[in-house]
């Protein structure tokens, strides 16, 4: 719970040091690595402000979801995840504020993708450890009407996002530029996203079988 509420802090205290630095505009949005919108810099307070939004959250969470026990699997890991959430909230405000003020000095495309890359595996990681739940992990009509199907799917997409993420991570920081990178990276983001769903339909199919004509 400290390590959830510390890192929740860490963006704000960020934007508290560098905010006087700041240009009175600031990238707000990028579109392949480019700046395409700017805004006041007051911004940078929304960006830096949902880390103690999200540490409520999912202090919130296990209190109201119907499943809440299942949580209980988790233990001390569910705050962890939870933790690394804001510090890639962390790694985002930084790189605003870097790219504020030093514009064009970072491979923006690159950095995102290698925190989204870790991101994935971080969560592949404490998938299988999962119980079923209405919050976070592979939910669609299946997995949330079989437990079978639930441990079966997050038993194999937690390998997959680990890996996968490990491979987003890897494409981050090569050489690649965003050309060349925006192929790979849609590919395994699809591959991540339909893979686990379509197992988890094969697998409650096979739970329940159609019946014969």
């Amino acid at each position: 719970m400290l390590f959830l509420w510390v890192t929740a802090l860490l963006p704000l205290l960020l934007c508290l040091w560098f905010y006087p630095q700041l240009p009175e505009l600031i990238p707000t949005n990028f579109n392949n690595g480019e700046i395409t919108k700017y805004g006041p810099k007051a911004t940078i307070w929304i960006i830096g402000g949902l880390g103690p939004v999200i540490a409520a959250l999912f202090t919130l969470l296990p209190m109201v979801d119907p499943r809440r026990r299942n949580y209980d699997r988790l233990g001390s890991r569910y705050n962890l995840l939870a933790g690394g959430v804001n510090l890639f909230l962390l790694m985002m405000t930084g790189l605003i504020i870097a790219e504020s003020l030093h514009p064009g000095s970072l491979r923006v495309e690159n950095l995102v993708l290698a925190a989204v890359g870790l991101l994935f595996a971080m969560m592949g990681n404490f998938m299988p450890k999962a119980g079923s739940n209405f919050a976070f992990g592979v939910r669609n009509m299946w997995t949330l009407s079989s437990e079978t199907v639930w441990k079966r799917t997050h038993r194999m997409a937690g390998k997959l996002w680990f890996f996968g993420g490990l491979v987003l991570f890897l494409l981050g920081l090569s050489p690649l530029e965003k050309t060349a990178l925006y192929l790979p990276a849609v590919g395994l983001f699809l591959v991540l996203g339909l893979v686990p769903t379509a197992y988890s339909y094969l697998l409650w199919r096979r739970e329940n079988p159609s019946p014969r004509a």
